[in-house]
């Protein structure tokens, strides 16, 4: 389930590619935590959406007179009350992640995505919502394809890792998600229990493998 030797591996590989960059994402979420500055919310959503390669622009179907980025951030500005209401729920939140927390991390992250897919639908802007809220929360988990096929195959799914009923209002794919990702967590030495250096463990773990 856990390879301490690879885990120890993703971590160098982190400090010496990415953790500067993702230190720059942190950053501005700090400067700009909310979303009453447009601007600002503009630069949030373009620099997470593009770093991390998420395709929330072409999930959104064009109204021909807006770039989709131009849609995505002015409906997140119209919706900007309910949005920074879902991250004072995560103010709570924080690292070393808690088993605690993981309903309210859950929830968040199935509040936030209701609100993205009014523009996205049918098509689901799982993994962008994730990455969002973890750059304004970092103990939020990070879904995307690969990260969730190898949880799937290290984590084999038992029905003990159901920690609460997911309800109507949350994502059961993420949901789930979240529950393995919690169940590889408490094996991570506690000195390198960080949820960014488990998603890059997880993310590298093919090529590590390889």
């Amino acid at each position: 389930m856990f390879d301490a030797k690879e885990y120890e591996s993703a971590c160098r590989s982190y400090a010496a590619r990415w953790e500067t960059s993702d230190k720059i994402l942190y950053n501005v979420c700090k400067q700009f935590p909310g979303h009453k500055d447009l601007a600002g919310t503009i630069a949030k959503l373009w620099l997470i959406g593009r770093a991390y390669m998420t395709g929330i622009e072409r999930q959104i179907k064009s109204n021909g007179m807006q770039s989709n980025s131009d849609q995505l951030a002015d409906h997140i500005w119209g919706k900007r009350d309910d949005v920074d209401g879902i991250l004072k729920n995560l103010e709570s939140v924080g690292e070393p992640l808690a088993e605690n927390n993981l309903k309210t991390i859950v929830q968040a992250q199935g509040q936030l995505l209701r609100i993205v897919k009014e523009i996205t639908y049918p098509r689901s802007p799982r993994s962008f919502v994730s990455k969002y809220l973890h750059f304004h929360c970092p103990a939020v988990p990070i879904y995307d394809m690969i990260v969730a096929s190898v949880l799937t195959e290290s984590v084999p799914w038992k029905k003990q890792y159901e920690l609460f009923p997911l309800q109507n209002d949350t994502d059961e794919e993420y949901g789930r998600f979240v529950f393995r990702f919690w169940q590889l967590y408490q094996l991570v030495p506690k000195t390198r229990n960080s949820v960014k250096l488990l998603d890059c463990y997880l993310w590298q773990k093919p090529i590590l493998k390889g």
